[in-house]
């Protein structure tokens, strides 16, 4: 278990990040704080409901460096994310988490994203976040 406080572990969280998708909701995070190593994603809870495995996808997408081409992300299920299949989690890189299924009714959600990291072992990120209805 971390001691890493909860308050900065919500920095990951980029908020007003929460939306729906043609084929369910996306959300985002974006390590903030020190390089890592993930050995390990999910589940992802929203208000209560568990996702994980093939249903959750993980896009890390690096920073563009200067005037060269955006690097390619890399996508992975969370369940091909393993001691065995680490991905390295660096300093403002963005991990876009898409969900498929159904899509969330407008309204306040609580998120949250267990990890397990090589480095500091299991942590869990937590935020508030809303889908707002469309007009």
């Amino acid at each position: 278990m971390s001691s890493t406080p909860v308050s900065i572990l919500s920095k990951f969280y980029e908020q007003d990040s929460l939306h729906n998708t043609d084929d369910g909701f996306e959300l985002v995070f974006r390590n903030r704080l020190a390089p890592t190593t993930l050995i390990g994603v999910g589940p992802l809870t929203i208000d209560g409901e568990q996702y994980s495995g093939e249903q959750v996808v993980i896009q890390l997408e690096r920073p563009r460096e200067g005037h060269s081409r955006p690097p390619t992300p890399i996508v992975r299920t969370a369940e091909q994310i393993s001691d065995e299949k680490r991905v390295s989690f660096g300093v403002n890189v963005i991990a876009r988490v898409a969900v498929s299924g159904p899509q969330l009714s407008p309204g306040p959600y609580r998120v949250a994203l267990a990890l397990r990291t090589k480095e500091v072992g299991d942590i869990t990120v937590t935020a508030d976040d809303e889908i707002v209805a469309e007009p």
